[in-house]
């Protein structure tokens, strides 16, 4: 499998280190600015940017007729889906692509459901560096878990750390789930990458995991 980087930060640089020993070749590190001839012979794009760019850089992505993976975060669109479905393309996204998050918010929602009676509140903290707060993640979690509310804590280089807190007067239980590095969320967008070839569609982490508890 081919690929193309959309951005070489953190994240561009994480997938580009690990692409090597998965088979995957990476043919184009994309900063701003870039070309649609220098994602020519990608099979897949792969796209970490900021939110003031990356709606553009869907848009051109999909009207080359590329699969897109897109991880930027701290931005939404409700009429993606429907944009995706438009033009006939194939894009994942997720918020979070680390396969231990998804089992987590799956967790996490089984236990919201049990714990209806508990009072609830969720703590996350990255680092200092990351834009949006609360984060993607924070907030698909505040969906799945009904009255969960997260605060946002950023601090020198936390890789990314979830809380929830259930609690009662006569107990508590607290489900976490920390992350080591960015290791987990770059073999996830590999993985996304794979998946998503000779597709047509929108996708999510639900999708390529097939699992619900």
């Amino acid at each position: 499998m081919r690929i193309a980087l959309i951005g070489y930060g953190k994240m561009g640089k994480a997938i580009d280190a690990l692409a090597p020993e998965h088979g995957v070749d990476v043919v184009a590190r994309l900063g701003r600015n870039w070309k649609l001839s220098e994602i020519e012979e990608a099979d897949v794009c792969i796209e970490f940017t900021t939110p003031t760019s990356a709606l553009g850089n869907i848009e051109r992505v999909l009207s080359a007729k590329k699969p897109l993976v897109v991880g930027t975060t701290g931005w939404s669109d409700p009429h993606l889906e429907q944009q995706v479905a438009s033009l006939g393309g194939a894009l994942f996204f997720s918020p979070n692509f680390a396969l231990g998050v998804f089992l987590f918010s799956q967790i996490a929602k089984k236990a919201g459901e049990l714990l209806s009676s508990y009072p609830r509140a969720g703590i996350e903290i990255h680092h200092s560096e990351k834009a949006d707060s609360p984060s993607g993640t924070a907030k698909i979690l505040s969906t799945m878990v009904p009255n969960l509310e997260f605060s946002a804590v950023r601090c020198g280089s936390c890789a990314g750390t979830y809380t929830i807190l259930f609690d009662s007067p006569g107990d508590q239980i607290t489900l976490t789930h920390q992350a080591k590095g960015r290791t987990s969320y770059a073999l996830g967008a590999l993985a996304a990458a794979r998946y998503i070839q000779n597709k047509t569609g929108f996708f999510t982490m639900e999708d390529l995991c097939n699992l619900s508890l």
